[in-house]
């Protein structure tokens, strides 16, 4: 039998999608402990009515920020601090909230899975 010498690893997408019907100025908890190694790779938000700006945290600081409106949604083109470690937290901090109305969002992710294991 051939002793494989590259890792046999796959690559598995996620997000974290959801809505807030009355977002407030606020922080809320979208995975008080991701389950294992992630990295965040896109933010997207868009309000039905009004304004705000949200604001994707993580335990080592923030990792995207948008001014979301209802005009069009609005993608981050600038992710940091992507990298999450098992059992770091991923938060939404909502504020400068104008008469917004359903705050909807996706936090896109990834991780690879080790097929050998």
């Amino acid at each position: 039998m051939a002793i494989r010498e590259v890792p046999n690893k796959v690559t598995v997408e996620g997000s974290y999608t959801g809505m807030i019907e009355t977002p407030g100025d606020k922080v809320y908890t979208i995975d008080p402990a991701v389950e294992q190694d992630i990295t965040i790779t896109s933010f997207f938000a868009k309000t039905t009515s009004g304004t705000c700006a949200a604001l994707v945290t993580q335990d080592d600081g923030n990792v995207a920020v948008l001014s979301v409106s209802s005009s069009s949604g609005e993608y981050s083109s600038a992710i940091a601090n992507a990298t999450l470690a098992a059992g770091d937290f991923v938060k939404l901090t909502v504020s400068s909230t104008s008469s917004a109305v359903d705050l909807v969002f996706r936090i896109g992710y990834e991780y690879e899975v080790d097929l050998d294991e």
